[in-house]
């Protein structure tokens, strides 16, 4: 796991959209973007070690 992943599993509880919460987390690491991680939270829920909001 990632640094950009491990921080968005940190603060993924429901109260953020997960977009909101990437680009603070992008603002955050200093990269343009985080799309990269989009499949591996796409993972994560299909694992069942995250749920949709």
């Amino acid at each position: 796991m990632d640094t950009a992943l491990a921080a968005y599993v940190s603060v993924a509880d429901g109260t953020l959209p997960a977009g909101v919460a990437l680009d603070a987390i992008a603002q955050l690491l200093e990269v343009d973007s985080l799309a990269a991680v989009v499949p591996q939270i796409r993972s994560l829920i299909a694992d069942g070690f995250l749920i949709r909001g």
